[in-house]
């Protein structure tokens, strides 16, 4: 496990994250952040065997208020952007 993060009680792993969204075109006191893809070994009871298949997971974080919101979002990619080294 890589280097982790704790926003708002959601512990968050920098390796698994694709993206962290903010809409500034709205009031939005939310902050979603995508993760990379996982794969998992599920039975099809069709075909009677385990397959690999993919899942796209999101976490999306409510603040008390946009500003807040706001203020997370910066935090985090510059936090982010840090550990990838892309200053």
């Amino acid at each position: 496990m890589g280097k982790t993060i704790n926003l708002n009680g959601i512990l968050i792993e920098f390796d698994r994250i694709k993206a962290i969204i903010h809409n500034d075109f709205i009031d939005n006191e939310f902050l979603k952040i995508e993760l990379n893809k996982r794969k998992e070994y599920v039975f099809n009871p069709n075909t009677d065997k385990w397959e690999i298949q993919e899942f796209d997971d999101e976490i999306l974080i409510e603040f008390p208020d946009n500003d807040i919101a706001i203020t997370e979002y910066l935090d985090l990619k510059k936090i982010w952007e840090k550990e990838l080294g892309m200053k």
